[in-house]
């Protein structure tokens, strides 16, 4: 997660002319992840959780680099897809 939210905040700040800093982001991220015991719901519970941690990454995004809505919802949309199946194909067992 805290490369996902490096790698978005690298994004905004590079591209979108964002203004925070990491520890800006990292911190309410922190407070937010309250939303990881959604998993603990069988079968909506992950959909539930990368929902909502999209939508907590863009409200998060929007406050703290100061970019429009739309534009932080993709860039973090776009980013957490990415690293996910990034993540699945590097660390997927061969069986």
């Amino acid at each position: 997660m805290l490369l996902k939210l490096a790698v978005c905040h690298l994004i905004f700040k590079w591209f979108c002319a964002g203004e925070g800093r990491l520890i800006q982001i990292i911190r309410p991220m922190l407070l937010a992840s309250v939303i990881s015991l959604a998993l603990a719901v069988p079968f909506v519970g992950p959909i539930v959780m990368i929902l909502a941690s999209v939508t907590v990454m863009m409200m998060i995004f929007q406050e703290v680099d100061g970019v429009e809505a739309l534009t932080a919802f993709l860039i973090s949309a776009c980013v957490g897809v990415g690293l996910s199946l990034l993540e699945h194909f590097m660390f997927k067992t061969p069986f």
